[in-house]
């Protein structure tokens, strides 16, 4: 008769910290989002977050094209298309050709919607400083220089320099 004791799955052989580690990350980046999503909800604001998170970009570099904006989002191009679409239909993005390169477009907020990025911004605040609530300023700082350094480490094994 075969043996029926069950095996354990690959990842419980895996040391805690990192698993720990990677699941703590997930669920602060969703938490984050389903606080920002629910504060906009409340407030009025009919705003994904996902067509936030590609406004914020914006708002911080003034224009992109396609491509340096899917790469700043990490959204494919399908996909951040779509929400292009979407939000140059509320009138919240334009899309204009390139004075360099006529073939090229560049991708950018309207007066419309810097108007309600800066009434989103001070929700975006509120929620960020509840999830930094109860540590000391050294302790966000540091948590920033870790994130960084995180991030870099990633970046360059995705890229396929590590």
């Amino acid at each position: 008769m075969p043996n029926r004791k069950s095996k354990r799955p690959p990842a419980a052989d895996l040391p805690p910290l990192p698993i720990r580690f990677g699941q703590g990350v997930n669920r602060v980046t969703i938490l984050l989002q389903r606080t920002m999503q629910r504060r906009m909800a409340e407030a009025g604001f009919e705003v994904q977050i996902e067509e936030w998170a590609v406004m914020l970009v914006l708002l911080q570099a003034g224009s992109l094209r396609h491509g340096e904006l899917a790469e700043r989002t990490f959204r494919d191009r399908t996909t951040l298309t779509r929400f292009l679409d979407g939000l140059e239909k509320k009138g919240y993005v334009k899309r204009e050709r390139a004075p360099d390169d006529r073939r090229s477009i560049l991708l950018s907020l309207t007066q419309e919607s810097m108007d309600l990025m800066q009434k989103l911004l001070p929700l975006a605040f509120l929620t960020l400083s509840t999830a930094l609530d109860g540590l000391s300023e050294r302790d966000q700082q540091r948590l920033t220089e870790l994130l960084e350094k995180v991030e870099g480490n990633l970046s360059r094994a995705y890229s396929g320099n590590a």
